[in-house]
């Protein structure tokens, strides 16, 4: 059965250029397997080609993915998860301390106080603490602009 160049390209997954360029070099276009195996070679060569530009793509990607983040964390707009971490941790040491030295103060001056005294000394005493906490030098990569 003879079949078209057009037909041959399709049935070997090529195409019809391919198949008119091995008619020019002379190949035998009767022998389907010499011709399948010429075809292998062309989806291979296509195949790794397109991988190799995919990879050189998602290189090209993330080089300037990492720049970005780097110029990002220049300005000022990206901290390190790891000072976040540290800034808690430094954050949650001090409420306890404040804690502390108010749980060795408030017993003498709640002493003999009323409900309504208490309550103000209590408010006041954490009020006070919490802007001690607010007030508190940070980390330097969390000082955002």
């Amino acid at each position: 059965m003879k079949r078209t160049q057009e037909q041959l390209a399709e049935l070997l997954g090529v195409s019809r250029q391919t198949v008119s360029t091995w008619k020019r070099q002379g190949a035998d276009l009767s022998d389907l397997d010499a011709l399948r195996a010429r075809a292998a070679a062309v989806v291979a060569k296509e195949t790794a080609t397109e991988g190799y530009a995919e990879a050189r793509t998602r290189k090209t990607r993330a080089e300037a993915d990492r720049a970005e983040t780097l110029a990002a964390r220049e300005r000022g707009e990206l901290v390190l998860a790891s000072g976040i971490m540290a800034e808690g941790e430094a954050a949650g040491r001090a409420f306890q301390n404040g804690l502390n030295r108010l749980e060795g103060d408030l017993p003498g001056r709640l002493a003999g106080r009323t409900a309504g005294e208490i309550q103000k000394i209590l408010r006041t005493s954490f009020r006070e603490l919490l802007n001690e906490l607010a007030d508190r030098p940070s980390d330097k990569y969390l000082k955002l602009p």
